[in-house]
């Protein structure tokens, strides 16, 4: 990590600034935490917004996927939104396949089977909102 952030008690990366009371930070000041495993490739994370920032109403992650970077059909126990920032891809919710971009929007309920895969050349970002909060044990 580097120095200026630390570890929450609900395994979430915060600024310092926000761990002191601050409202407004930088997503820079914040590690990516890499997503590895047989669920995707070349991809991370950073957690912008933590639950504890919204009553637990939901939470916000930065995600990145890397140049041929994908992850397999799932589902999971919380409802997600993933707004795309930029690059390329493809998301699939159940039997549909749509191609996105900077500025589409892909709501997931909870329970739906979906994937994603970056079709283009440069990393495929989005914001990932989830309600309730997603928790990731680290």
């Amino acid at each position: 990590m580097n120095p200026t952030t630390e570890h929450n008690p609900e395994n979430s990366a915060l600024p310092k600034q926000a761990a002191g009371g601050g409202v407004t930070w930088h997503v820079d000041d914040i590690d990516w935490t890499p997503l590895t495993g047989i669920f995707i490739r070349k991809a991370g994370y950073k957690t912008v917004v933590p639950p504890e920032f919204t009553n637990n109403a939901y939470s916000i992650e930065l995600t990145t996927v890397g140049a041929g970077g994908a992850s397999p059909r799932h589902v999971e126990p919380w409802a997600h939104v993933f707004y795309i920032l930029s690059g390329h891809g493809e998301v699939t919710v159940e039997d549909e396949v749509k191609e996105v971009r900077a500025g589409s929007v892909s709501p997931i309920a909870a329970g739906q089977a979906h994937s994603f895969r970056n079709t283009g050349a440069d990393p495929l970002e989005m914001l990932v909102i989830y309600h309730p909060p997603r928790t990731r044990k680290i």
